[in-house]
């Protein structure tokens, strides 16, 4: 705000902030995406290697969603567990993991320079 012969001039930010979160949040969600896949292929016990090596991150809807793929054929019962096979879950202790700094990324060095 600045002072002009008894007058205030206010600055609407707001748009340059929306702008901005937009920005930060698509980055957020492709960044905290490849978190979470570097943390589920670190879970994982190699054997073909294909789990693993066949992953990828795909950003959806403009940025504002990412899929965590894993195309293996084998990767739902290694999660989830057969019959006769237990579960060995990587990819929901995973998510579990990288929760809880995805909101505070959103945000950062918003406020700079206003």
């Amino acid at each position: 705000m600045a002072a002009k012969a008894g007058f205030f001039i206010v600055y609407n930010h707001i748009p340059a902030l929306i702008v901005g979160v937009e920005a930060n949040a698509r980055a957020a969600v492709k960044r905290k995406g490849e978190d979470v896949l570097r943390s589920a292929r670190s879970r994982i016990h190699r054997v073909s290697g294909e789990l693993q090596d066949t992953a990828y991150v795909e950003s959806v809807s403009a940025g504002k969603e990412a899929l965590i793929v894993f195309p293996a054929a084998h990767a739902a019962p290694v999660e989830y567990g057969t019959y006769k096979m237990t579960a060995r879950p990587y990819l929901y202790p995973a998510i579990m993991e990288n929760q809880d700094d995805f909101f505070d990324s959103i945000g950062k060095g918003m406020f700079k320079g206003l």
